[in-house]
């Protein structure tokens, strides 16, 4: 019997970590969507369209990325909305990340695979 349960608590450990590591990996994923959204919105707001919306996108993922819990996503939009003389409202950009948060989640949710 201790073989078995010797056994088992390893699988468990096991289906734990793979659970944990999927976690991580949907919340990554989630945080990544969103600031692609955010992107997109962003480049909406400031009259970039198409593929280069696309590609301004991706520079707000990179900016994510390089200062976690959104600072960097921040002070990039907040720069190129000066740039192109578009007030930017701090409590519209935090609720729009929130928003978006959500939304990135709902959509991750719905795919079937969960590493695409």
């Amino acid at each position: 019997m201790g073989l078995l349960m010797s056994y088992l608590t390893e699988d468990a450990k096991l289906l734990e970590k793979k659970y944990q590591d999927d976690d991580m990996r949907k919340l990554y994923r989630m945080h990544a969507r969103r600031a692609r959204l955010l992107g997109l919105w962003a480049a909406e707001k400031i009259f970039i369209f198409g593929e280069k919306a696309s590609d301004y996108a991706v520079t707000i993922v990179m900016a994510d990325h390089a200062e976690p819990g959104g600072e960097g996503m921040r002070k990039k939009i907040e720069y190129d909305f000066k740039q192109n003389n578009i007030a930017f409202d701090e409590n519209e950009f935090v609720q729009k990340c929130s928003d978006l948060l959500f939304k990135a989640e709902s959509e991750i949710l719905q795919e079937n695979d969960v590493y695409a």
